[in-house]
């Protein structure tokens, strides 16, 4: 368990990028363990090879002007960790995400320990993600995805 924000961080970023398989079934496992977040939430995916960034930002300031709550999902970062996971104007906040860190740090040993597969860096953010949003519960959360969708 981490108790500061800097640990947490860079242990999740020590974390490999990316698996040996390119399916979901790590993400399928490791959602049912959390008991499936992700299928609580209202997602708009934006997928493709260029604007990903620019469309989830008009989608984003579309539906707050419509008086909707918004989270929002992007990769990179340009100054902070935080801002890959938004809530309206807002990122998620330090004390919040290592919350979510640890939850997921356990979740990583659990997986590793019981199944011997190894959660990557993007399945962990993800899931963390998911976590968040299903407990805020914004009318919608905008994914900019990857590889894969």
């Amino acid at each position: 368990m981490f108790n500061n924000i800097t640990d947490a961080i860079n242990w999740i970023e020590s974390i490999k990028r990316f698996g040996d398989k390119l399916d979901l079934s790590r993400m399928e496992l490791a959602s049912t363990i959390l008991g499936h977040p992700e299928k609580k939430l209202n997602v708009i995916h934006v997928a493709g090879t260029n604007g990903k960034g620019s469309t989830v930002s008009y989608l984003k300031h579309i539906l707050l002007e419509q008086g909707y709550s918004v989270g929002t999902f992007t990769s990179p970062y340009i100054v902070r960790f935080n801002e890959r996971i938004t809530f309206n104007y807002n990122d998620i906040s330090d004390d919040e995400l290592l919350t979510y860190i640890n939850k997921v740090n356990s979740l990583y040993n659990e997986v590793l320990e019981q199944f011997n597969e190894v959660i990557t860096f993007f399945e962990l953010i993800t899931l963390i993600s998911f976590m968040y949003f299903r407990d805020l519960n914004p009318d919608y959360i905008i994914y900019e995805v990857g590889l894969g969708g």
